[in-house]
């Protein structure tokens, strides 16, 4: 049954922000961080324990999860034990680090691409200029 559960309220989850992604043409870092905000929010209300109670991993491991683990990790950090906070801002600077580096991969593969089809690259640019 807790499987049932957690593939209801995960894909109850999933609809929900396809269908604000969908309605919204929001970008998909926007809603992402959209769910955070939301979990963080929810949280001190325990809306987040009764819904991660009732759904399980199909909740917990959704973004809104992330924003519950970032506000629980901040008022441990109020309480007077930094650790749990000071590993979630160390998994972000991973993560932006991470996707820091792919995207400056992704942007020198690019214009290595751009540089190999010099002559289409400097026609276009001279068509601009001519307009």
């Amino acid at each position: 049954m807790e499987f049932i559960m957690a593939f209801l309220v995960g894909g109850t989850l999933c609809l929900l922000f396809q269908i604000v992604a969908d309605a919204t043409k929001a970008p998909v870092p926007l809603i992402l961080l959209v769910g955070l905000a939301l979990g963080g929010i929810l949280t001190p209300f325990g809306i987040m324990d009764q819904l991660a109670e009732w759904g399980g991993a199909g909740f917990t491991i959704m973004v809104v999860g992330a924003g519950q683990a970032v506000c629980a990790t901040t008022q441990a950090a109020l309480a007077g034990n930094p650790w749990p906070l000071l590993s979630v801002i160390g998994v972000f600077l991973a993560l932006t680090a991470i996707g820091l580096g792919c995207g400056s991969g992704y942007c020198a593969l690019h214009k290595q691409d751009d540089n190999a089809h010099g002559d289409d690259a400097a026609e276009k640019q001279a068509t601009i200029a001519r307009q």
